[in-house]
């Protein structure tokens, strides 16, 4: 009863506290939109005005699911958006729901208009994650309208089966959370100006996954014109064609009906789905399935997760030949494709998402990587991809002597072809410094240098940039069970985050959050380092053309990348004073390069795992390959990518 008295008092008393709060803000908080009034909060100290969980589309329930989002019909009255709106289904990381298209707008609490525009896309591997976070601190060290939002994830944002086909291109295209991503940037379009922000300035910008997204909106020509710069950080993009999405629905389908015990086995699903299940039949039975349902039906829910890359192969290990446990189990699970070329959303017939002429819709962009992308992983997937165990483990394996055949640190050794602890040491960093240096020349040569030479007619600038702060160059920033060690989890990815933004993450405590090395020690370098970086997109996001001046009091000026001068920034900082200076791509590997170290590999172990991570990661077609031979391209049960069968 008491906590039934506490709600109602909280209800009664929150219109007071907005009315307080308009007193104080020079913007109205009550806007008009396309669909109706909303109502959203000015953030008591935040000097910030939000607007939370407006939808933007109708629900994709029932048989709105995989399908275009449909628009919404206005509504009468004022709609409360001081609350956020449920997230999209998602495994198992806290309530969510098919319900789940809204946006949410943040702006600081003034008069003025005109504001520059600031979208972005949320990270987590297309699988998970929200448009929530404390977004107010970006509208007010920025003075921009911020907008995030949430879309459709994992198979319910990207699935496509031969019996869901419409006849109507976008509900055929599968790329529904890419759909939805559109639509939030329609409604910018429509919208944005009652906020106070600019419609004609607008950044489209993400992290990991998100920075994937971005990167295919860039491709795709339902977006064109509804953003002109955009911000692409760690990540790179991939794009897969349809018959790998039907294959993998496929086998979607032949897991839900042995584990609904239509069939006992994947071979007998097929011959039942084949012969005795209609398209209506599979729709409805499809549509019938939980969000988890789904989900459940890609992957070993005891162990593993859902597979990017396409491990229905018998050429995962061809320097050994021997298949490791972790990989052995995954090659039973379907892929999860998302980013499908249909020929509509995004392009058909692009193995990757490919930034040449002819292939992307050049507008000025922010593109970089982190110095060791990949050591957010490196700690435990290395060992789980050897030995089909996690690395904390095996530490406890070997400290508390469960495992027998173990003794002692030599699990750590046996993962990697070697039982000398030194040995070991050197060929674990051989391969994860170099699919680290795989990322970075990524972004560089691929990203920046094509998008800049389809960019010399319209001039639109490119900035390309590494982060390095907590790199192996500061040798305080060891994470504690690696003391044994002499690599470090390092400039991990999307750690640029909270230097860019201040947000998600806690910048200025003591605390070490999500293995970031946060400590009392480096705060005043990390607050100078990321007071120098606001500058520069400060300067990217306010001007039309995309252009970063240099900043007062900064001795370094961010140049942009150009055919004839290719160089990126690189931002670090020591415990005191941000570290900025431009480098030149020579100081970055070319793929060739790459691949001439990767033959240079201490064993064949370590060279199959480089493989298996290229194959993981969709790098194929910029990673060479087809020419030599490493993987099986041709039309068939192994193809990477049939061009015959986009």
């Amino acid at each position: 009863m008491l906590r039934l008295s506490l709600s109602v008092m909280a209800v009664l008393i929150f219109p007071c506290a907005i009315a307080a709060g308009n007193q104080r803000s020079g913007f109205e908080t009550t806007v008009v939109t396309e669909q109706g009034r909303v109502h959203g909060r000015v953030l008591m100290g935040a000097e910030t005005t939000a607007w939370l969980g407006i939808p933007y589309a109708q629900p994709p329930l029932g048989a709105l699911r995989w399908r275009a989002p449909q628009p919404l019909p206005p509504w009468s009255g004022i709609l409360d958006a001081t609350r956020y709106g449920h997230r999209c289904a998602q495994g198992e990381n806290g309530p969510s729901s098919e319900d789940c298209l809204y946006l949410n707008v943040w702006r600081p609490s003034n008069a003025q208009r005109k504001l520059p525009v600031f979208v972005y896309i949320h990270g987590g591997s297309n699988l998970d994650g929200s448009g929530e976070g404390s977004w107010y601190t970006v509208a007010q060290h920025y003075d921009v309208v911020v907008v995030t939002f949430n879309y459709r994830l994992g198979p319910m944002g990207w699935f496509l089966h031969p019996a869901l086909l419409t006849g109507n291109p976008e509900d055929d295209s599968g790329d529904y959370g890419s759909l939805d991503q559109i639509s939030v940037l329609e409604w910018v379009r429509r919208n944005i100006e009652q906020f106070g922000g600019d419609a004609a300035n607008v950044t489209l910008a993400g992290a990991s996954a998100g920075a994937q997204n971005v990167s295919y909106l860039m491709h795709s020509a339902l977006a064109k014109d509804l953003f002109q710069k955009a911000i692409i950080e760690s990540n790179y993009p991939g794009i897969r064609p349809v018959s790998a999405a039907f294959k993998s629905s496929k086998q979607v389908l032949y897991n839900l009906l042995v584990g609904d015990g239509v069939a006992q086995n994947a071979a007998a699903a097929k011959v039942h789905a084949d012969s005795r299940m209609s398209p209506q039949d599979i729709r409805d039975y499809l549509r019938a399935k939980t969000p988890q349902q789904i989900r459940d039906a890609y992957f070993n829910k005891d162990r593993g997760s859902i597979n990017w890359g396409d491990l229905f192969r018998d050429d995962i290990a061809p320097h050994t030949g021997v298949v490791p446990p972790l990989v052995a189990e995954a090659q039973n699970r379907p892929e999860f494709v998302y980013a499908i070329g249909d020929g509509v959303v995004l392009p058909k017939g692009l193995p990757v998402a490919d930034f040449s002429e002819g292939h992307v819709f050049p507008r000025p962009l922010i593109v970089g990587t982190t110095r060791n992308e990949n050591n957010t992983w490196n700690a435990e997937w290395p060992f789980n991809y050897q030995t089909g165990k996690s690395l904390q483990t095996l530490v406890d394996e070997a400290v508390n002597g469960t495992n027998p055949s173990y003794h002692g640190l030599q699990a750590f050794y046996d993962a990697f072809g070697s039982k000398d602890p030194e040995t070991f040491e050197r060929n674990y960093k051989f391969a994860t410094d170099l699919i680290d240096e795989l990322d970075t020349s990524l972004a560089v040569n691929l990203a920046a240098d094509g998008l800049t030479a389809v960019s010399v007619r319209p001039r639109v600038p490119v900035y390309a940039y590494r982060f390095d702060w907590g790199s192996d160059t500061h040798k305080d920033y060891r994470i504690p069970f690696q003391d044994a060690w002499t690599f470090y989890k390092g400039s991990l990815h999307t750690s640029e985050s909270p230097f860019f933004y201040q947000s998600f993450f806690k910048l200025v405590d003591g605390d070490k959050e999500a293995g970031y090395p946060f400590t009392p020690a480096n705060l005043e370098g990390r607050q100078a380092l990321s007071l120098a970086i606001r500058c520069y997109l400060k300067r990217f996001l306010h001007d039309r053309g995309g252009r970063i001046a240099k900043c007062r009091d900064q001795s370094v000026t961010w140049e942009p990348w150009t055919s004839s001068a290719k160089r990126f920034i690189v931002f670090d900082a020591d415990h005191s004073t941000p570290a900025i200076h431009m480098e030149t791509a020579s100081a970055v590997r070319t793929p060739d390069e790459l691949y001439g170290a990767q033959a240079a590999a201490p064993n064949a172990a370590v060279r199959d795992f480089i493989d298996y991570y290229v194959l993981w990661s969709w790098q194929w077609d910029w990673y060479p390959n087809a020419t030599t031979g490493r993987f099986d391209t041709s039309p068939g049960p192994n193809a990477i990518f049939d061009p015959a069968n986009p």
